[in-house]
């Protein structure tokens, strides 16, 4: 399954950071704490829609459905965007970038991928996997209204978020991410008896007070 998150500079590339990787540690890289939780917010729940919603998010962060516009506002309130897709379908023939369906279908799995990047100095990327499932509203017009559920059960480096710059929603969301994780992923990994890993898991998913 996808997974990416990554900085990058001249002098400075973190990916799958802990406390540093190449004694690179979060706050070398300008910018990087507080572009982090803008994005971290925003990727972590995409708003439902009707059955037959068209699948627009391939198209760039310019052109993105208004569902996806409401996600990308803690970028364009500062007055950033950025100039690669958001989303592109997922490969079934070893082409890793593929067109996604005209519009959303149940089961479909895509990518999910805001991200900043400035030019001479760093570039910054969450990319995680998603699938569009039903959802349950209160009312049911459309007949199904559908909603993305991820896919990359893997929690985020706490380490790297400004939870001051995170909202209540957006907290509780995150919270809800990592109980998921836990509660997926921790499962199998007790099932294969992976203990160490289940207790390292434990720790990288513990509740976020914002």
């Amino acid at each position: 399954m996808n997974g990416e998150a990554g900085v990058s500079s001249p002098g400075c590339r973190c990916e799958c950071v802990g406390d540093g990787v190449d004694g690179c540690k979060p706050g070398h890289c300008d910018m990087e704490d507080k572009l982090l939780p803008m994005q971290h917010g925003p990727t972590l729940h995409l708003a439902d829609g009707p059955k037959g919603t068209a699948g627009l998010l391939q198209f760039g962060a310019n052109e993105v459905a208004g569902a996806a516009r409401t996600r990308l506002r803690a970028l364009y309130e500062v007055g950033l965007d950025y100039r690669h897709g958001t989303s592109h379908g997922i490969g079934m023939f070893l082409y890793v970038h593929e067109s996604t369906y005209p519009y959303y279908v149940l089961g479909e799995f895509m990518s999910d991928e805001p991200g900043y990047y400035e030019d001479g100095a760093f570039g910054i990327r969450l990319e995680n996997t998603i699938e569009v499932v039903e959802a349950t509203t209160p009312y049911n017009f459309t007949g199904t209204s559908l909603t993305f559920q991820h896919a990359t059960l893997v929690p985020y480096e706490a380490k790297l978020i400004d939870t001051t710059m995170l909202t209540p929603r957006q907290c509780t969301l995150l919270n809800e991410y990592h109980s998921r994780v836990l509660d997926v992923a921790g499962t199998e990994m007790l099932n294969q008896g992976r203990q160490d890993g289940y207790n390292w898991l434990v720790t990288k998913t513990t509740p976020i007070s914002c």
